[in-house]
């Protein structure tokens, strides 16, 4: 089923393993790491105790006369257009048809790491797998912000001279009609260094903005990650919710005008959602929805993802189509 283009909102933040950063959402800094933790109605008046009075009787009016019917018959004027509600800013998925296959999603989200992100403590649950969060447990939490990680490999130096790539972030969701839209996304991302255990204070990050709305990272100072979101609002969810995705495209590129080195470059990222309570604001996340697994950064464009769905549901309902 091709994915439908919803509105867009939000922005982000993570909730990581058992601990809490610092973290800006896209309007403001998040404070939680992904972790592994997860009115009063107006009293009634009583009825009139006074009786009502029996309504007059109704007399008909006398009937109207009868028109001579018409010798032509006037034209159907024809129903006004239905217009599709906007996309949100960033990739229109559903109109291109351009999204992560259905396998990229199962897989990422059953699979081990394809290298451990350097400086996580060993106890955070996603430092060598994906893992569940809430889920789709929004009771409290009807808006979504996805979001990355990107770190080096343990026991890697990351080279001077390569760049990661990272753009068209967003979180897709769908509910109790079935049918998947995007309800958060950006072409480039906000974000900054975190500690890799988000214990501790933000450092300054190198990140630049490209020709074609992308965010290109620099390599993170040593013992920091690049944490990062979209750039939007974060996303109203439906209720009922029913399943949630995230996803971004990331690829190597060497600095321009320096000898290219980006073989030697062994980065991993991954892809995970946090819960919020508003669309924008200081207030931090509600605990995160889910985090996918650590994957190879490689030269050519790859897709990360997470979801909530199981590999049986994503494949009955593909956010973008087998």
């Amino acid at each position: 089923m091709r994915l439908l283009p919803a509105a867009a909102v939000a922005a982000s933040l993570v909730s990581l393993a058992a601990c809490t950063p610092i973290g800006l959402p896209p309007s403001s800094p998040p404070s939680s790491p992904p972790s592994s933790a997860p009115s009063i109605a107006a009293p009634v008046a009583e009825p009139s105790a006074a009786p009502v009075a029996p309504a007059p009787p109704v007399v008909p009016p006398p009937p109207a006369p009868v028109a001579e019917p018409s010798a032509v018959p006037a034209p159907a004027v024809p129903a006004p257009p239905v217009t599709a509600p906007a996309a949100p800013s960033g990739t229109d998925y559903a109109t291109t048809g351009e999204g992560p296959g259905v396998q990229v999603f199962i897989d990422d989200m059953a699979g081990a790491a394809e290298g451990v992100p350097a400086g996580v403590p060993d106890g955070y649950d996603w430092k060598y797998a994906s893992r569940m969060g809430r889920g789709i447990d929004s009771t409290d939490a009807p808006y979504v912000n996805a979001w990355g990680q990107l770190y080096p490999v343990e026991g890697t130096t990351p080279p001077p001279n390569c760049r990661v790539e990272i753009r068209d972030i967003g979180a897709s969701a769908v509910g109790a009609d079935g049918v998947w839209r995007v309800v958060q996304s950006s072409a480039g991302t906000g974000g900054g260094a975190f500690p890799a255990s988000y214990q501790g204070a933000n450092a300054e990050a190198d990140v630049v903005t490209t020709a074609d709305g992308a965010s290109s990272v620099g390599r993170p100072p040593a013992g920091y990650n690049h944490h990062f979101w979209p750039t939007t609002d974060r996303g109203l969810l439906p209720s009922p919710l029913t399943g949630i995705v995230a996803h971004f495209k990331a690829r190597l590129v060497p600095t321009a005008g320096q000898s290219d080195d980006c073989d030697q470059a062994q980065y991993v990222i991954a892809a995970g959602a946090d819960y919020y309570g508003a669309a924008n604001g200081t207030a931090g996340p509600l605990g995160d929805v889910a985090i996918g697994r650590s994957k190879l950064v490689e030269r050519e464009w790859r897709w990360f993802t997470m979801a909530t769905p199981s590999a049986a549901d994503l494949l009955a309902n593909p956010p973008f189509g087998p």
